[in-house]
């Protein structure tokens, strides 16, 4: 799993495909934290893209 910043003065949506892109992947949860050291998160949202789920047999 990848930990990455948002830019608050970007959109989230084309950042969090961006970074669905970069990792190639279905799922992408942002979280929130009340603190700077992050010591709480909360889930803020999920983001879910079906270009990058796998399409494999198991």
């Amino acid at each position: 799993m990848n930990n990455s910043g948002l830019d608050s003065s970007v959109d989230m949506d084309k950042q969090v495909k961006g970074f669905a892109e970069q990792d190639v992947a279905p799922l992408v949860k942002v979280y929130e934290s009340a603190t700077s050291d992050f010591g709480e998160l909360t889930l803020y949202k999920e983001f879910k893209f079906k270009e990058y789920e796998c399409d494999c047999e198991q």
